[in-house]
């Protein structure tokens, strides 16, 4: 049996604006309670902890999640309360799991939609934040084999209950894959992930504005299958091959930006 009992504390500086002209500096509390206890020894644990975390929000992470958002979106801080628990353990030597539920308070949870001034401008993506409950359940398996290929397979299904908005904009309920790792001697590297992400509701601001619909687009899900090969000449320097969308599916990430079909990325890597 392991326990563990603390405190997370962050700060956030707002910046000061015109409508923010005094940029306060707000602390943040998070609780870090955890516990692990072993029910048949290397064979069935269970879990379950209380923790949080804050999340300063900035153009860069939001661009890495959504290319398409206006530079000039407003950014806000989002912080995050999770409880979970879960059992993890072997199947056999070589065949691990892990389940888990978890519940999640998420104040300023950051959502995509388009609106007017991204017509008018660069036809991208605006930011709105709302407060949200989500309940989260998650299983995933893992076989790891004596031949440098490891396989695993997952499940995610989220249900959210917005507090201000009717949706989670471009939230998926529904995400499952397996992902496969082949590695020769740490020198050849190839990966393949087979993917699914469920159907998401989208939010046109434009659309209610003009009184064109009620009703929110709803983007289709989509399978997404990925090719990987990295060659590592040394610790520092290697070349990478990816291949996306192999089944050249026609779908959208994001409302109005359909995805290019097969993508090719090719490139060298060296680190410092």
């Amino acid at each position: 049996m392991f326990f563990t009992v603390g405190l997370n504390i962050n700060t956030n500086s707002e910046t000061r604006t015109f409508t923010n002209p005094t940029g306060k500096t707000r602390v943040y509390f998070f609780p870090e309670l955890t516990a692990d206890i072993a029910i048949v020894p290397s064979v069935l644990a269970a879990y379950a902890g209380w923790t949080g975390s804050l999340t300063n929000n900035s153009i860069w992470s939001l661009k890495n999640e959504n290319p398409y958002i206006n530079t000039f979106t407003n950014m806000q801080a989002t912080s995050e309360n999770r409880i979970y628990a879960g059992v993890k353990g072997k199947i056999t030597n070589n065949l691990v799991y892990n389940v888990q539920a978890k519940y999640l308070l998420v104040d300023n949870m950051a959502l995509f939609y388009r609106s007017p001034l991204t017509y008018a401008s660069s036809k991208g993506f605006e930011v709105l934040y709302d407060d949200a409950q989500v309940i989260s359940l998650f299983g995933e398996v893992k076989l790891e084999t004596s031949i440098a290929l490891d396989i695993a397979g997952f499940f995610q299904y989220d249900s959210y209950n917005m507090k201000n908005y009717a949706h989670a904009y471009h939230m998926p309920n529904l995400k499952t894959g397996i992902i496969a790792t082949y590695n020769w001697k740490e020198k050849i590297v190839l990966t393949t992930n087979f993917a699914y992400v469920g159907e998401r509701t989208a939010f046109d601001h434009s659309l209610f504005e003009n009184g064109t619909t009620t009703e929110y687009p709803i983007l289709k899900g989509y399978v997404d299958l990925r090719l990987g090969a990295e060659y590592r000449y040394n610790d520092d320097l290697s070349a990478f091959i990816n291949v996306t969308n192999l089944l050249s599916q026609n779908y959208q990430t994001w409302y109005s930006y359909p995805t290019q079909q097969i993508r090719f990325l090719m490139g060298l890597t060296y680190r410092f």
